[in-house]
């Protein structure tokens, strides 16, 4: 967002515009893309000249002014650049590095006092973000970016650089840790359905009962236990998942924002609906036929048991499509396999792989980097650590 911000201020810039008010307030961001822009130009003056505008008068918002715009003194392009490096410091801090009870107290701040360190207020934030929001920050213009396209740029620096997870919990969070996919996870969870149906067709015969039993579910647990077994061998633990699947989460959102947008399509919206009410009245029929609540209605019964039949049939229908596309919105499966493997299910399955032993360990790759591994951790629990107090 702050990148997007730069290049348009970039180009007003070109065009020999400077803002001159640069703040949360005149950002806006468009609802079909999520693409951020710059509004308000009503204070904006047009630079004459190579050495910028002319000064004079204090105009703008205090908390975001730089110092000399606070000082009345002739401003340029680095004067907006200085104020975005406030919204950038109050986006990621949820603080404003000045702040007084009185305007004139926060422009004294802004004209005298050096702004805090991002990294000191705040935990978590990329080194290359925080380094770029500090230079705009600087009280000399010559120490700031001096155009929009190099704090884009170095943003974008910023913005491109991934933490690089070793190659063993890469391979084990994309497809060890699951089985095979949304089919695994609709696999898992109709084990109980499965259970149901096949001791309803056996009756009271249990040995068919408990075979089928123990072949859903005895054969994919040791399956993940061979897995887990194996993901111990590399030499790594169960407390590095937490890393691993955040990332594994943070590296596919953007690319599902960009490809199916930030919120529901119209399609989308009809399914849930479909599927919601075609449930509801699955249940309200439901309920009249089966609680014995028929008699008063007992002509229309062979209504109502189609009206249930085809509902429920309906809603179970659509919300499937349903959660098919939540999958491909908000990567359910990777969250669902998350939270399996790092709640109860996820420790005992490491308990008992532990108890086999471990497999040979692989020669691990040149990726693997276990200081910038132990780092992210050590951030992730404090963020974790500082929201909790």
């Amino acid at each position: 967002m702050l990148r997007e911000v730069a290049w348009a201020l970039a180009y007003a810039h070109s065009q020999g515009l400077v803002h001159r008010d640069v703040k949360p307030d005149n950002i806006m961001l468009e609802e079909a893309s999520g693409r951020a822009l710059v509004a308000d130009f009503g204070i904006a003056g047009l630079v004459r000249g190579a050495a910028g505008l002319d000064g004079g008068e204090v105009i703008g918002t205090p908390e975001f002014m730089s110092p000399e715009q606070a000082l009345g003194e002739r401003v340029d392009a680095r004067s907006d650049l200085y104020a975005l490096g406030v919204v950038g410091y109050f986006a990621l801090s949820g603080k404003l590095p000045f702040q007084a009870a009185k305007a004139t107290e926060v422009l004294a701040k802004q004209i005298t006092e050096p702004a805090p360190g991002l990294a000191s207020v705040t935990a978590g934030v990329p080194r290359r973000l925080a380094h770029a929001i500090d230079r705009c920050l600087e009280k000399d213009p010559l120490s700031r970016p001096q155009k929009g396209e190099e704090l884009a740029e170095q943003l974008g620096l910023a913005l491109e650089q991934r933490r690089e997870l070793p190659v063993g919990l890469r391979v084990f969070v994309k497809r060890n840790a699951r089985l095979g996919g949304v089919g695994g996870l609709i696999y898992v969870f109709s084990i109980p359905f499965m259970m149901v149906i096949v001791g309803s067709l056996f009756g009271r015969a249990g040995g068919p009962l408990w075979t089928f039993a123990a072949a859903v579910t005895v054969v994919p647990f040791g399956i993940l236990v061979n897995r887990a077994r194996r993901f111990l061998a590399s030499g790594f633990g169960p407390e590095e998942l937490g890393v691993a699947f955040r990332t594994e989460l943070e590296q596919g959102r953007e690319e599902r924002i960009f490809e199916y947008g930030r919120g529901p399509s119209l399609y989308e919206r009809v399914v849930r609906l479909l599927g919601v009410g075609g449930l509801a009245i699955a249940g309200v029929s439901g309920f009249i036929v089966f609680s014995g609540q028929m008699y008063p209605l007992r002509g229309y019964a062979w209504w109502l048991a189609q009206t249930f039949g085809w509902s429920l049939s309906g809603g179970l229908v659509t919300g499937f499509l349903a959660l098919v596309r939540l999958q491909r919105r908000i990567d359910l499966d990777t969250r669902i396999w998350s939270w399996l493997w790092q709640g109860p299910v996820g420790r005992l399955l490491f308990r008992v792989a532990r108890l086999f032993g471990t497999a040979k360990s692989p020669a691990l790759a040149a990726t693997h980097r276990p200081t910038e591994l132990a780092l992210a951790m050590a951030a992730v629990s404090f963020t974790h650590g500082s929201a909790t107090r």
